[in-house]
């Protein structure tokens, strides 16, 4: 038996998955495809980082609204961690992506936040 791990984001899991170049695929966010079975689902989390010295660093709760106004560094847009963000933002009315220097080791990176 031969056990191969690929890295790829989540649209290209479908990719693989659907053309059977894969026999299972792991991917994040909402499953919207009906024409593949769900075997096991679980949650996740995710995490804000920030200095300890900025004002959100020292806060307890932080909603989405506080968290738009600073600049934010996310994934790529086409990551289904992004969509997750993305959706998070959009369900509360929040945040246009705008595209910004990216880190020169993440190039497909973006800013978030406040013009």
């Amino acid at each position: 038996m031969v056990f191969v791990i690929k890295d790829v984001i989540a649209a290209r899991v479908m990719a693989h998955v659907r053309a059977e170049e894969v026999d299972l695929g792991v991917v994040g966010g909402e499953m919207i495809e009906p024409d593949f079975e769900v075997i096991h689902a679980t949650t996740d989390e995710m995490h804000v980082v920030s200095p300890a010295s900025l004002p959100i660093g020292k806060a307890r709760n932080i909603t989405l609204d506080v968290l738009a106004s600073y600049p934010l560094v996310l994934m790529d847009p086409e990551t289904s961690v992004r969509k997750v963000v993305d959706a998070a933002f959009v369900a509360v009315g929040r945040c246009q992506t705008r595209p910004a220097k990216p880190p020169t080791w993440q190039p497909q990176w973006e800013w978030c936040g406040p013009d």
